[in-house]
């Protein structure tokens, strides 16, 4: 990780120094970070509905750069434990346009939270994703990294949230719901914006704990 943080102060040194587009690397940017809710078919809609991976405590996260959309998945065969070796990983890094996800996301129950960043960070943001995108880092398991803990990852990089190790960072956001409790509370917090959407009412989904809930209730913009 010391290696790729060197790469990214060299790639930001050259960008500084030859490109115009950004001339003020501490002007504000924002950092989105995307939750959607876990889910399960309603009442009366077992079978028109889909059956979600994670069920009522799934859901995804992601983030929102400059550039477009990211997230962390799976690919191929689901494994239990982590695997160190790159043959061996079943993971990828999503890219999707903004147009794209906002397309897919109609209908589904989501959580936005705007996080104020200057352009220096965005640009590091941007450039980490471009590395896991070509590289993946780390395998996709149920005891080890998934997208809550990738997102995680890469927002203490950034130092937005604390930096913990790997292994400590799974174990803290081992579910969605973990993260985005303690992304909510730094949004109180630090009156950043927040965005709710309520999900369409053909499938029962996923509550926030009570304090997590008034949090948003009291500063998030409620769309229907």
């Amino acid at each position: 990780m010391n290696v790729l943080k060197g790469h990214i102060r060299t790639y930001l040194f050259f960008l500084a120094l030859f490109s115009n587009l950004s001339p003020n690397l501490l002007a504000q940017d924002t950092l989105r970070v995307h939750f959607l809710y876990g889910s399960v078919p309603g009442k009366g809609y077992k079978k028109s509905e889909k059956k979600l991976f994670g069920g009522i405590h799934g859901g995804h996260v992601s983030l929102g750069s400059s550039i477009g959309v990211y997230g962390f998945g799976p690919s191929g065969r689901f494994h239990i434990f982590g695997h160190r070796s790159e043959k061996r990983r079943h993971s990828f890094f999503q890219y999707e346009k903004f147009s794209s996800f906002r397309r897919d996301s109609v209908e589904k129950q989501y959580l936005t939270v705007y996080v104020p960043v200057d352009k220096k960070t965005m640009q590091e943001i941007d450039y980490l994703h471009a590395c896991y995108y070509k590289d993946v880092p780390y395998d996709y398991a149920f005891l080890g990294m998934r997208c809550a803990a990738s997102v995680a990852e890469i927002l203490g990089q950034m130092e937005i949230i604390e930096r913990r190790s790997r292994w400590g960072t799974w174990r803290k956001y081992f579910f969605p719901r973990k993260l985005r409790n303690r992304v909510v509370k730094l949004a109180d917090e630090k009156g950043w914006r927040m965005v709710y959407r309520e999900g369409n009412e053909r499938r029962r989904w996923e509550r926030d704990l009570r304090r997590t809930r008034r949090r948003i209730e009291g500063n998030a913009i409620i769309q229907p």
